[in-house]
């Protein structure tokens, strides 16, 4: 099984990385990278770490992956308002697989949340 999955934001032209491990996201680029690769992608990444690091300022990061790797420059939190589809979008994915959700670092209260219809 993979540390992450990757979600294609069709509408935004975007890749989000979810990270399904208590590590980060930085241990897996070389992965990540190479799967980009083999979807000949190159664009916007942002990965979410709600899974690793919890529901905090520091949970969403964007890159640029270009010339089939990342601009490691391109790397910085970014804030993303607590009704934003992308939280919305996550929610709803987590609720559709919950061995991710309960797996997860989140506390039984932020579960439960999500479980509802909440999103965090």
């Amino acid at each position: 099984m993979k540390e992450y999955d990757f979600i294609k934001l069709e509408d935004q032209n975007v890749i989000l990385v979810l990270i399904q491990t208590c590590e980060s996201p930085f241990e897996y680029l070389s992965e990540i990278a190479d799967d980009l690769r083999k979807l000949n992608y190159s664009g916007k990444i942002i990965f979410d770490e709600l899974l690793h690091s919890g529901n905090s300022d520091e949970r969403f990061i964007s890159g640029t992956f270009e010339h089939e790797e990342f601009v490691t420059e391109s790397f910085q939190f970014i804030p993303v308002k607590r009704q934003a589809p992308l939280r919305k979008f996550i929610c709803e994915y987590l609720q559709s697989d919950k061995d991710y959700l309960h797996a997860s670092g989140l506390t039984s209260y932020q579960q439960k949340l999500i479980e509802k219809n909440c999103v965090i």
